[in-house]
């Protein structure tokens, strides 16, 4: 069998080794990059982490190991974007950059796929390695506007934002706690009283009354997905506004670039990419909840947030959107950018929240 030949392989090859990155599953935060990760494009510390960069690929385990003490502390929360999914190596993600262009070692504490309350539940794992905080960034602002829609709202409950490996999530902890009796059990009331039982509601004490109500008890609202981003972005600007105020330094939120969220006139090597990514059926599902109006209704509840807590904000979007940026190659995909880019929104960062005005 002849293998498709990919553009965006050949227009950038780094893409080969983020595709095939694994994720690893870890307690509270359900999942992240793997631990101990060595390539010339991304290396990971123990806790899955992306470094800055890495001078001894086999004594360095951490990345609170490796800073600069002359400089003062950041730290960059975050999805893929913000992880440097797209960059060709360490030295070229933002929090890299940000780090040699500023007074600021800029902690990586970013994950790929990460919803907007993973990224705050990873930083409270780690916050308590991180000393005298001067500076957050959070590039942000994608999964949220996904996840929501694009999950069937039967799978989660509405108070809870779901994650990337939902579905497989409930399906092994499904497998795992029903036992061979409560399979045989599931089976005949199916069969003969309740299509949708929960079987794990269900003990030799309450058998005959869980029959009884004939219905199956699930903690899902039929809510408007609108209404349920609405409420999940709520939730997490309170929770980054408790960190601010617990730290006493600001949040500055940044609204990550996304190529169909974007209005600048797209490179040829971004057609390219795009017009692939757009042919491959899971995708295209995906990029269906990440058009124009998404954007325009997700950028809306933002700043309602952003105004209520006073945090700083940039909307990537509007910035690359410009005209200087027109047919310049900044996507190597519809969610992630290159080297190029990340040089130019390290750059914005520092300029609009870093730099010390005169």
């Amino acid at each position: 069998m002849i293998k498709k030949k990919s553009f965006k392989y050949d227009l950038a090859p780094q893409s080969k080794l983020y595709d095939v990155m694994l994720a690893k599953w870890r307690p509270f935060l359900m999942f992240n990059q793997d631990s101990n990760l060595r390539s010339k494009v991304c290396n990971t510390d123990i806790y899955g982490l992306r470094f800055n960069k890495l001078k001894n690929k086999k004594n360095s385990t951490s990345i609170f190991d490796n800073i600069n003490k002359k400089k003062k502390t950041g730290i960059l929360l975050g999805n893929s974007t913000a992880f440097g999914e797209g960059a060709s190596k360490d030295e070229m993600t933002i929090s890299s950059l940000l780090s040699n262009i500023s007074n600021y070692h800029v902690f990586n504490l970013c994950g790929r796929g990460f919803s907007g309350m993973q990224e705050i539940i990873n930083y409270l794992l780690l916050s308590h390695k991180i000393k005298k905080v001067k500076k957050i960034f959070v590039i942000s602002g994608l999964q949220d506007s996904i996840l929501p829609f694009y999950t069937p709202q039967k799978e989660f409950d509405s108070f809870l934002t779901p994650i990337y490996g939902h579905r497989l999530f409930n399906f092994y902890m499904q497998k795992a706690v029903i036992g061979w009796k409560k399979k045989l059990l599931q089976f005949f009331l199916k069969l003969f009283f309740i299509k949708n039982i929960n079987v794990n509601a269900i003990n030799r004490l309450n058998l005959f009354e869980q029959i009884a109500i004939k219905k199956e008890f699930v903690n899902v609202s039929n809510k408007n997905p609108y209404k349920i981003y609405e409420e999940i972005i709520a939730r997490n600007f309170f929770l980054l506004s408790s960190i601010s105020k617990s730290l006493n330094i600001k949040v500055n939120y940044i609204l990550q670039p996304v190529a169909t969220w974007c209005m600048k006139k797209k490179s040829h090597e971004e057609k390219k990419i795009l017009n692939e990514e757009s042919s491959t059926p899971h995708l295209k599902k995906i990029y269906s909840h990440v058009d124009r109006k998404k954007y325009l209704f997700v950028k809306k509840i933002i700043l309602k947030e952003i105004r209520k807590y006073n945090m700083g904000f940039l909307d990537l979007n509007e910035f690359l959107g410009q005209k200087k940026y027109d047919n310049e190659w900044l996507f190597v995909g519809n969610f992630h950018v290159n080297d190029n880019c990340n040089n130019i929104i390290a750059k914005e960062i520092y300029k609009k929240f870093i730099k010390k005005k005169k």
